[in-house]
């Protein structure tokens, strides 16, 4: 949320946003989208308009999903960025990849390509 209000009246909204495509600053209402927002809290002990002027800062940097909205908020408050998403969508994903490339490694040093 920032010190802005929108048409609608309620506070304007910079999120990094993949509907988008970028970070974007926006009305709550097209921010929400008819869907429910829930403010779970602040993060971190940068003032608010310290945490602001970074997220106005970042309009126009492009979406990633590997760097999603929640490495964009921890970032704006200068906390530890990561994505409880992104970490539970890979925890799975990982033993696989390594174990992946151990058995290409074996298999290069096995045919003498080493």
């Amino acid at each position: 949320m920032t010190d802005r209000n929108g048409p609608d009246g309620w506070p304007q909204v910079v999120h990094k946003s993949k509907r988008r495509g970028v970070v974007a600053e926006e009305s709550w209402s097209e921010f929400a989208a008819g869907r429910p927002v829930h403010v779970i809290g602040y993060l971190g002990t940068a003032s608010p308009d310290v945490v602001i002027a970074r997220a106005r800062a970042r309009i126009g940097e492009r979406w990633s999903p590997l760097r999603n909205c929640q490495h964009f908020v921890r970032a704006c408050h200068a906390v530890v960025e990561c994505s409880p998403d992104l970490d539970r969508a890979w925890r799975p994903v990982v033993p696989m990849m390594l174990a992946l490339t151990a058995y290409g490694a074996f298999r290069l040093v096995a045919s003498g390509g080493a």
